[in-house]
């Protein structure tokens, strides 16, 4: 966009149309999601092109050693996606975390080892609605780290705002 169209986007954002019509303006919201748990649907095992049988990694879960712009066809890996898969345990939640994040919204990590780490969301993927994060490699290992805690005798884990 030239900076004349921004200038142009700006004034028309800053004071009513000429019909009288308020601007449109941003709107953020908070979102709140946990750390998915890895999953690996049937059994855990493959076999290789060379028919050698492999445990691979899964959907979800903290992704080590596996990084954005990686190939996609890793042969240790079953649809891993690199970085924190987020996820709420309440559905009509995981819908709202879903939908309202989008590639480049900040994350910032609020509870355990890595708190206060950010981040950002790099995707979305899966029927189940899962949210993928990266962080810096330290803040990742720090934030695998992380133990599940008793909190009103109920296990929580850790939580992520985005």
């Amino acid at each position: 966009m030239t900076s004349t169209g921004l200038a142009s986007t700006v004034a028309a954002s800053t004071g009513p149309s000429s019909t009288g019509e308020q601007p449109l303006r941003p709107v953020a919201v908070n979102l709140l999601g946990h750390v998915e748990h890895p999953v690996i649907d049937g059994g855990p095992y493959r076999v290789s092109a060379d028919g050698k049988p492999y445990l691979p990694v899964g959907d979800g879960g903290i992704v080590l050693g596996l990084s954005l712009g990686d190939s996609a066809f890793v042969p240790c890996a079953d649809h891993a996606a690199s970085g924190a898969c987020l996820v709420h345990p309440d559905p009509a939640a995981r819908h709202a975390l879903t939908a309202y994040s989008c590639i480049g919204n900040p994350v910032t990590v609020r509870t355990g080892h890595a708190a206060g780490a950010t981040g950002a969301v790099i995707g979305k993927r899966g029927e189940d609605g899962r949210v993928i994060t990266a962080f810096r490699p330290g803040d990742l290992a720090r934030l695998r780290r992380i133990p599940m805690g008793r909190i009103g005798g109920e296990d929580k884990p850790c939580s992520c705002g985005a």
